[in-house]
């Protein structure tokens, strides 16, 4: 449910830094209740995300937290 909810802030914010760093934090936590297929794309939409909010703000912390649990979750 936080995914969807956060996609659709992404959609009506897309210069939301905040919005997107927490779906990062979404998608990385919802990676690991599915198959490793789900889990595979999960990070990677997650890494996306995660960069789209640095981009935007290279001091976001939850897409810092985000790509910083990926690698050992997901690495």
């Amino acid at each position: 449910q936080g995914v969807s909810v956060f996609r659709q802030a992404t959609e009506q914010d897309p210069d939301n830094a905040r919005a997107w760093g927490l779906l990062a934090i979404s998608l990385r936590a919802a990676g690991e209740y599915g198959t490793a297929e789900q889990a595979s794309a999960a990070a990677r939409q997650a890494e996306v995300a995660a960069r789209r909010a640095l981009a935007l703000d290279p001091r976001q912390s939850d897409a810092l937290t985000a790509l910083a649990l990926l690698t050992p979750s997901f690495g």
